[in-house]
């Protein structure tokens, strides 16, 4: 949940693209003031944003006591209607914002007790607070510099106790509200008490071990473990003390609090962790365990399961390539089906077609969810386009969907219009607070169940599929979900919490009771509905994530008697906002985007000294980033620096001018200037892309230009380059990777570019049309890399270069005017790799070594994956008119190391050595900052 906007991209470039769609520039935006927000939200979600407003100064008032810190200015909230999945993030830089998608859970560890937008807000807001809290010294020089990323503290220590902190207040245990010692949660510690818990080295270093969750996991039970060990107000001590640090103090810091070092308190703690999971976990191992036998091994994520005649049909996600529809039989013998992408939810007929709910990207700035259908005839094919509908089953010729927006759900029929489905009906639609969860048809498709919930108020409402007022079949005090009608209709089969822990469970309908089917020492978390022959499959959460299991039989293990007979629907709750939310305008970006920090520049060089200043900043919506440095020249009245600008990831800027000595006078500390080189360089580029998860396509255009003038001093100004181009250029992007993944593991990078010289004035006068292509194939864990370059010129151009091993496509929009392609081996400035046209051919296999995942605390410095790759490079090049020159091989080995600094900056370090196999080739190493792929 937090998103960190500093990034590198702060200090010293701008992001080169969106990394996640929205918010989406084509609604209408508004603004409207709190006491201490600033609410920025779309025309229809007037409402919520006052809810939003409400809730968040009733947090304030809680956070700023427990912290002792109030934040400077106004907190910008930003309401997100954009995103079908439940989540929200939180920064401090360039100021204090939040996000907060309006999408309620419908299943996972954040489905829960609580009021999603407060236990949202309360998570949200605790990162505001703690990120900003200062004092001693970072507390001065923010007021000197401003919001300069190293001046904020907390920000600088390890995830697990930034992202624990927030669960911890997000979470009340006694109620079921948060994750802390919630079922999820639970059961992941179960696993972890089982094979043994993380060091502090390794919880430092935040590598791909499972959970996905781990630094919420540990960091909430590790500030448990402080207040109920040393107080609650150690927790105060605990962040004050941290919020102090210039550098990084992780070792030390508990000692004001506990009067222990970390390394010592963290044995502590997980003594005292290992003491709590035993005794909770005596009563739940006292009974066998009743799961089934594993028919499929753990997989790093399944996503959905649903019966068919002869076994299952399963999304399961390996952690390494694309998710994939699967077919599982008894045995476990698995087929794969067709790729589909992480979160989809199925349903299958009896006909063989699978109804399929699917995310994917909408309109550039939307994850929103539509149908699909799949059968083995004809394949995946689209059915509803920006639908929304998170969860769907089939109701004989139609199709029942629930459908959220704004927060708020719909339960809806579905009629087929050519290929096409759309609404007929409306049935249901929840009112305020009020949550809509899972949804089932029965198998006469007359009927539709769905878990809706209140807070801890939890009922299963049943429709008729033509209409008319809901019936409740009952009601619940903890989670549920994945309902299935029975194979009879007579009963619902789900997943619900019971004593801490989710299980199988029957409800049969007219009784007063629940009937547990299964007993597992984890959690289950997917079923597939009891099969003909009594069996059932469960997706249970185990180390490796979740693995099916099928059981033989479902004998009655338990019941439970059902506390609630209220027969009236839950009609939600609209409280009296205490914080009445102002008037609304509409949104201006300059409201945000002014600078909010700075730092001195100084440049010297034999003679040329300049001062100045850089900054950097973005609009609360991100949709205008820029970093500036401005200077002044004093011994020549030279004014140089830098700006880049960019708009929603799609329009970028920016402009350089430079000053460099050639010639001077005098000694090293005291030169004179007699020679200097003035260089400009500017490039604009824009795009209009077409967006999907696994498949980007973009169409742009664009200028660049760069000169350079030799003056003498005092005297005469030589222009000794004058380049001026126009570029249109399209490209293609399936690359893609996943969470065990080395790097990108997949897909394709194509850019077809044309440059003309023809439009201006310069030195050159001709054009290059350049192909670029870049293949990345999976091999087991190892990935295979092949790339070809073709440039061809006409009329006079600005030659290429080969040599060196920097690469300079690494951003969505290709850089225009760029002459030098990587040959390593090659130091890069020989006459003989220079020329007009140019081909150039690579081949990369890269495997990953070791997944170190440890970081030490001093000096704070870590490494987590280990990798290695061979190549092979081959380059030609030749000027028009000329032969093509042969080609010049290099081939080497690199060392790639993924090190992490300060707990939380990334700097993947290659450390390569390669050999030009031709003359004028030799034996080259390097160290460089970044992937060459």
């Amino acid at each position: 949940m937090l998103r960190i906007l500093l990034m590198l991209a702060a200090l010293t470039w701008l992001s080169p693209a969106q990394a996640l769609p929205g918010p989406d520039p084509n609604r209408d935006w508004h603004s409207a003031d709190s006491a201490h927000f600033r609410i920025n939200y779309a025309t229809p979600q007037r409402a919520q944003a006052e809810r939003i407003a409400d809730i968040a100064e009733h947090v304030y008032s809680r956070l700023s006591k427990e912290m002792q810190w109030e934040p400077d200015g106004k907190i910008e909230i930003i309401v997100l209607d954009e995103f079908d999945i439940a989540n929200g993030y939180s920064t401090p830089l360039p100021f204090n914002e939040s996000a907060i998608f309006l999408t309620p859970p419908n299943d996972g560890e954040l489905l829960d007790n609580s009021i999603w937008l407060q236990m949202l807000l309360t998570h949200e807001l605790t990162h505001v607070f703690h990120l900003d809290k200062v004092r001693a010294a970072p507390h001065v020089l923010r007021h000197i510099f401003g919001r300069f990323p190293l001046l904020f503290p907390n920000l600088w220590e390890p995830t697990w106790a930034i992202e624990g902190i927030a669960t911890y207040n997000e979470s009340t245990p006694e109620l079921g509200q948060g994750r802390l010692r919630g079922p999820m949660f639970e059961a992941w510690m179960r696993i972890e008490h089982a094979h043994g818990f993380r060091s502090l080295a390794e919880m430092n270093a935040d590598g791909r071990a499972l959970p996905t969750s781990k630094q919420y996991l540990y960091g909430a039970y590790f500030y448990d473990f402080l207040a109920r060990k040393y107080g609650p107000e150690a927790i105060y001590k605990y962040i004050d003390n941290y919020s102090g640090n210039i550098v990084p103090r992780v070792y030390t810091n508990p000692v004001a609090a506990t009067g222990k070092h970390m390394d010592e308190l963290w044995d502590e703690f997980i003594a005292d962790l290992t003491e709590q999971m035993s005794h909770r976990e005596a009563q739940l191992e006292a009974t066998p365990r009743v799961d089934g036998d594993v028919i499929l091994p753990a997989k790093f994520e399944i996503d959905s399961l649903a019966p068919v005649p002869d076994g299952v049909l399963a999304v399961v996600n390996d952690g390494r390539l694309q998710p994939r529809l699967v077919h599982i039989d008894a045995q476990g013998k698995l087929r794969k089906l067709a790729k589909v992408n992480s979160g989809t939810h199925i349903e299958a007929r009896s006909d063989g077609m699978v109804l399929l709910a699917q995310p994917d990207i909408c309109r550039n700035y939307n994850y929103y969810y539509d149908l699909y259908t799949w059968s083995e005839t004809a394949g995946m094919q689209r059915r509803t386009s920006c639908g929304r509908y998170r969860r769907a089953a089939w109701l004989g010729g139609q199709i029942a969907a629930l459908r959220t927006a704004g927060g708020v759900s719909t339960l809806s029929v579905l009629e087929q219009h050519g290929k096409q489905w759309r609404e007929s009906r409306s049935l249901y639609q929840t009112p305020d607070q009020v949550e809509a969860v899972e949804l089932a048809a029965s198998p006469d498709d007359e009927h539709i169940a769905l878990a809706i919930k209140q807070a801890n108020a939890w009922q299963v409402l049943e429709f008729d599929s033509t209409g008319g007022a809901p019936r409740v079949l009952f009601n619940y005090n903890a989670p549920l979900h994945e309902l299935r009608y029975s194979r009879t209709g007579d009963a619902l089969e789900f997943v619900a919490v019971r004593d801490g822990t989710y299980d199988l469970w029957r409800y049969t309908f007219g009784s007063n009771e629940l009937t547990r089917l299964s007993h597992t020492y984890t959690a289950v978390l997917l079923h597939s509905g009891i099969a003909q022959d009594g069996s059932v499959v469960l997706g249970v959460l185990a180390p490796g994530g979740t693995e099916l299991r099928r059981m033989r039989t479902t004998a009655p293990l338990a019941q439970a008697k059902l506390a609630s007979s209220q027969t009236a629907v839950l009609q939600g709750d609209t409280p009296p906002a205490t914080y009445p939310l102002g008037q609304a305008g509409d949104y201006h970006a300059l409201y945000s985007m002014y600078p909010r920090s700075w730092l001195p520049a100084v440049i010297s060089d034999r003679g040329l000294t300049a001062f100045g200043l850089s900054t950097f900043g973005s609009d609360a919506m991100g949709w205008h980033n820029y970093i500036a440095t401005l200077m002044w020249e004093t011994s020549q009245h030279e004014a140089i620096g830098s700006i880049n600008y960019d708009y929603l990831g799609e329009h970028f800027f920016n402009v350089s001018r430079n000053l460099w000595a050639r010639q001077w006078t005098g000694s090293a500390t005291n030169a004179t200037t007699t020679v200097f080189d003035r260089a400009t360089s500017a490039q604009w580029a824009s795009m209009l892309p077409w967006l999907r998860i696994e498949r980007q396509f973009y169409l742009g255009i664009g200028a660049a230009m760069q000169t350079t003038d030799r003056v003498q001093v005092p005297g005469l100004t030589t222009r000794a380059q004058n380049e001026r181009l126009a570029a249109t250029f399209l490209r293609y992007d399936t690359r893609n990777s996943n969470w065990y993944a080395d790097g990108v593991n997949r897909g394709n990078l194509s850019t077809l570019l044309y440059e003309s010289y023809r439009p201006f004035n310069s030195f050159y006068n001709g054009y290059v049309t350049r192909f670029d292509t870049r293949q990345f194939l999976p091999l087991g864990d190892t990935v295979l890399s092949a790339r070809w370059t073709e440039a061809r010129a006409h009329g006079i151009t600005e030659q290429f270069q080969l040599g060196g091993a920097m690469q300079y496509d690494l951003t969505q929009v290709p850089m225009l005017n760029q002459r030098n392609l990587p040959l390593r081996g090659y130091i890069g400035s020989e006459g003989a790799l220079r020329g007009q046209n140019v081909r150039t051919l690579g081949i990369e296999w890269r495997t990953p070594l070791a997944d170190i995942d440890r970081h030490a605390m001093s000096p704070p410095i870590g490494i987590d994956r280990l990798s290695a790759s061979v190549f092979i490079d081959a380059g030609s090049v030749w000027d028009n008119g000329n032969a093509r020159s042969r080609y010049y091989r290099g081939a080497g080995i690199e060392l790639l190391g993924e090190i992490k600094v300060f707990y939380r900056l990334p700097l993947p370090l290659r450390l390569g050595i390669a050999r030009g196999i031709d003359n004028p080739g030799g034996m080259r190493a390097y160290l460089q900052l970044g992937q060459s792929f």
